[in-house]
C-alpha cells in the first residue's frame, strides 16, 4: 500500500482521459485543451484536495427519530439541508458511525478525525452566522492512512455542555444545529469538513406556570425585607415621627393587597372612539394547545356602535432594533350591536 499526499497522481489512462475530456470540452477545442482539462479534473483523485474534497464522508446515526426541517434558508451550509433532520434533546447522547472513503485506487493520509455538534444562530438580513456552543470528540487522534473505506464510531454527550437551545426558525433569524465531521489534512492542503443537519427540541413536558410570570406573589421573607427597608429609610432621613414596625407592615400589606386585586395586564385600545377601551387579563403565559387567555374587554363611553370584536395572538421577533410580527391565531367574538 502506498500513500499519495505530496504529489499529483500520474495522468489517467487514455480511455479515462478521453471520458474526462468529453465532460467539459467542445468538439472544436484546440489540440491539447482536452488533455489539460482531464488533468485538471483529476487533480483531486488521491491528491491534495485543492478543488474538491479528497474524501467522501457519510454519517449513520443511531436510533434518532426524524422530524421535518423547514429552515432551508437558514441552514449553513445549504447543501446539508434535506427537508428533515434527526431529533435530539438537550441532554441526548449523539452516537453513530462516520464512513470515510478515499478515491480508488489511492491511499490518503488523514492527520486526525473530529466529530462535533454545533449550535449557531443565523440572521437573514444581513446574512451572518454566529456559533453559540458545541460539544466535540476526537475519533482518530493520530495520523491514519485511509485506503478504500474506513469506519469511525463516535459518541457525544450533549449534557456535557449547558445552555443548549431548541431549534427555532423565524422570519428574521433562526437557531439551528449541525453535526460536523472534520478531517484534518497536512498544512499545504485543506481540511475536509462534512455537515449534517440536526434538530434539538426539549421533548419533556414543560407546562406554562399558570400565573402571571411578570408579577408573582410576595413571600413572607420579602415582606419582612420590605418592612425593614422602610424603617431604615425613615431612620436615615431623621424622621422622629416615623411609623412603628406594625404600622409600616400594615400599610405595605394593604398596598400589596390592592395591587394584587387589580388586573395583572391591561391592554389599552387607543384607536377606538370611546372614553376608555381596554382588555384586562391576568395570566400572561399559557400552553399553546390546551391553554386559554381569559380576560374582560371594558368599553366606556363608546361614540359609535361596535361592529365586530376580534382577539389576535401575535408573535413578535425582535433583533438588532428590527421587529417582525406575525399573527398566530385570531378569535372572533362575533358582531355586536351595542
Amino acid at each position: 500500500m502506498s500513500t499519495l499526499d505530496t504529489s499529483l497522481p500520474p495522468p489517467p489512462p487514455g480511455g479515462e482521459a478521453a471520458s474526462l475530456a468529453s465532460i467539459g470540452s467542445a468538439p472544436t477545442s484546440p489540440p491539447g485543451v482536452a488533455s489539460r482539462l482531464g488533468s485538471l479534473l483529476s487533480l483531486n483523485f488521491g491528491g491534495p484536495g485543492w478543488i474538491t474534497d479528497v474524501f467522501d464522508v457519510s454519517v449513520s446515526l443511531d436510533g434518532a427519530p426524524m422530524v421535518a426541517d423547514n429552515g432551508a434558508k437558514f441552514t449553513v451550509p445549504w447543501t446539508s439541508w434535506t427537508g428533515q433532520a434527526p431529533m435530539y434533546q438537550r441532554d441526548s447522547v449523539v452516537s453513530g458511525t462516520v464512513k470515510v472513503s478515499a478515491p480508488s485506487p489511492h491511499a490518503v493520509t488523514a492527520s486526525a478525525v473530529q466529530v462535533r455538534v454545533e449550535e449557531y444562530v443565523c440572521l437573514l438580513d444581513p446574512f451572518v452566522t454566529n456559533d453559540l456552543r458545541s460539544v466535540s470528540g476526537t475519533v482518530a487522534a493520530e495520523p491514519v492512512v485511509i485506503e478504500g473505506t474506513r469506519e469511525f464510531k463516535f459518541e457525544l454527550d450533549m449534557a456535557e455542555v449547558e445552555g443548549w437551545r431548541d431549534d427555532y426558525v423565524g422570519s428574521m433569524f433562526a437557531i439551528k444545529h449541525s453535526l460536523v465531521v472534520e478531517i484534518e489534512r497536512p498544512w499545504w492542503t485543506f481540511n475536509v469538513v462534512h455537515y449534517e443537519a440536526l434538530a434539538v427540541y426539549n421533548q419533556d413536558e414543560s407546562p406554562a406556570p399558570g400565573v402571571n410570570i411578570g408579577r408573582r406573589p410576595m413571600s413572607a421573607l420579602e415582606m419582612d425585607e420590605a418592612v425593614a427597608s422602610e424603617i431604615r429609610a425613615a431612620e436615615l432621613a431623621g424622621d422622629d415621627d416615623s411609623e412603628t414596625e406594625e404600622e409600616v407592615r400594615g400599610r405595605l400589606e394593604a398596598l400589596y393587597e390592592l395591587e394584587m386585586s387589580r388586573p395583572s395586564n391591561v391592554l389599552n385600545v387607543a384607536d377606538f372612539p370611546a372614553a376608555a377601551c381596554s382588555f384586562e387579563y391576568d395570566t400572561d403565559s399559557c400552553d399553546m394547545v390546551e391553554g386559554a387567555v381569559v380576560g374582560v374587554l371594558r368599553i366606556q363611553g363608546a361614540r359609535r356602535a361596535v361592529e365586530d370584536i376580534r382577539l389576535e395572538l401575535v408573535k413578535s421577533e425582535r433583533i438588532d432594533g428590527d421587529v417582525k410580527e406575525s399573527v398566530l391565531k385570531t378569535v372572533s367574538l362575533g358582531r355586536k350591536s351595542e
